[in-house]
């Protein structure tokens, strides 16, 4: 009497699966009764790599950074001007040059800036917008001589701010002083370049004359 029992409970318990085989021609549709599984695609149901949480920069910081991207975008546009019109071929050479460490320090105060919520200038300031201006005014014969010029006091005064900026204050924040630190000694090495560049072309200017 048992053992009918038995078989009664688990006709019954089988009775669901076997309807459901009836109504798909006799295969048994649960997962993995001989069905080859789909592999889920990569990464599906792992926990996604948090980002980490962007933060507010003192303000001493940020306006460096802000700084520090105009610096860049001035390099930038006023060595692809030197490159097309420039007809010395040292100075095309440094332009080419500063537009490779430029990008690269663009990239780098980019980073920073996105982690610090710190939003890249839409434009150029007045003072530089108007070296730009002159640069663009200046005839073949000054070109050179006016592109060296702009290009040495602006990287003077990019030394003087990104020494500034690298030394640690209480109240600052670490990765902005460390952007700052390893930026410098490649500022300081074009700056060298671009003033021996200006003595070249003033002496070869002077014996023309």
């Amino acid at each position: 009497m048992r053992i009918r029992t038995g078989i009664l409970a688990v006709a019954l318990a089988l009775s669901p699966v076997v309807a459901a085989q009836a109504q798909t021609g006799g295969q048994d549709t649960s997962r993995g009764a001989g069905q080859p599984t789909t592999p889920s695609p990569p990464g599906m149901g792992l926990p996604s790599p948090e980002r980490p949480e962007a933060t507010s920069l003192p303000k001493d910081d940020a306006a460096f950074l802000d700084q520090a991207l105009r610096i860049v975008t001035f390099g930038l546009e006023s060595s692809r001007m030197a490159i097309a019109r420039t007809d010395d071929e040292e100075a095309r050479l440094l332009a080419e040059g500063l537009i490779t460490d430029f990008t690269a320090m663009g990239d780098a105060i980019t980073s920073v800036a996105s982690l610090e919520e710190s939003a890249p200038p839409a434009e150029l300031d007045a003072g530089r917008a108007a070296a730009l201006a002159e640069l663009r005014l200046a005839s073949p014969a000054e070109f050179t001589d006016v592109w060296l010029s702009q290009q040495i006091a602006a990287h003077e005064d990019a030394v003087n701010l990104f020494q500034q900026a690298s030394k640690p204050t209480p109240s600052g924040d670490q990765s902005v002083a460390d952007l700052a630190r390893s930026s410098l000694p490649k500022l300081r090495e074009n700056l060298a370049a671009l003033k021996a560049a200006g003595t070249g072309v003033e002496q070869a200017q002077g014996a023309q004359r």
